[in-house]
C-alpha cells in the first residue's frame, strides 16, 4: 500500500465519522447533554451485541490470537477491493 493511499483511507474514515458528529450536535441543543449520551451508548451497545454474535452474520467470526479477524473468514481473504 502506498503512502498516498493510506492517507485516502483515512480521508475516508474521517468522513464517515462526520453524520455521527453533526448528529450528537443537533441532539445536544434538542434534549440535552445526557439523554444524547445515554441513547448513543444504548446504539453502540446494540451495534456491538449484532457485531459479537456470530449467528447474525451467517457465518462464525474465528479470531487469530492477536484479536484480528481469521483471513478464512472473509470470503476473498485480506484481498484490497479491486480498483
Amino acid at each position: 500500500m502506498t503512502f498516498l493511499r493510506s492517507y485516502e483511507y483515512v480521508f475516508i474514515l474521517t468522513l464517515a465519522q462526520l453524520p455521527g458528529c453533526f448528529s450528537a450536535a443537533y441532539l445536544v441543543e434538542r434534549l440535552g447533554q445526557q439523554m444524547t449520551m445515554g441513547l448513543y451508548r444504548m446504539a453502540n451497545g446494540s451495534d456491538l451485541d449484532v457485531l459479537l454474535r456470530p449467528e447474525s452474520l451467517g457465518r462464525p467470526l474465528r479470531l487469530h490470537p492477536g484479536g484480528l479477524p481469521h483471513p478464512a473468514a472473509h470470503p476473498r481473504g485480506w484481498a484490497w477491493p479491486a480498483g
